[in-house]
């Protein structure tokens, strides 16, 4: 694929200042091969591939037709969204105004006739 994108690039003069992307493209392509797809961000992968796709490709021109796969492959992988990930579990602080949950003590018999008797009477009346 970089033997066909440099053998493209050499048949127009100034080819390369005409297509910075893909004159970047090629020699990542061989210094590290279709791997470097992975490494390069999204934006300049985007501009690759609308340079690849402006060229005129012949149909049996099969090596840049596989690049130009597999820079729209690396597009695409990047361009998916994250999975998910779960939420931080959210510690729960008792509130007076949390009405989903009760809390429950033990109290004396004491404290608890004291508590019935301000039921009763209501709050502020008492000894």
């Amino acid at each position: 694929m970089a033997l066909a994108l440099k053998l493209m690039l050499d048949r127009v003069t100034g080819a390369r200042e005409a297509l910075p992307h893909l004159a970047a493209l090629e020699r990542a392509l061989a210094a590290d091969g279709t791997a470097i797809l992975a490494h390069i961000p999204l934006p300049s992968l985007k501009r690759m591939g609308a340079q690849l796709a402006a060229l005129p490709l012949d149909l049996d021109n099969k090596p840049l037709r596989a690049l130009q796969v597999q820079v729209q492959a690396a597009i695409l992988r990047q361009q998916e969204p994250a999975p998910p990930r779960a939420p931080e579990p959210v510690p729960y602080l008792p509130s007076s105004l949390d009405d989903g949950r009760v809390e429950v003590t033990e109290v004396s018999e004491s404290e608890w006739a004291a508590a019935s008797q301000i039921m009763e009477d209501g709050p502020g009346v008492g000894p």
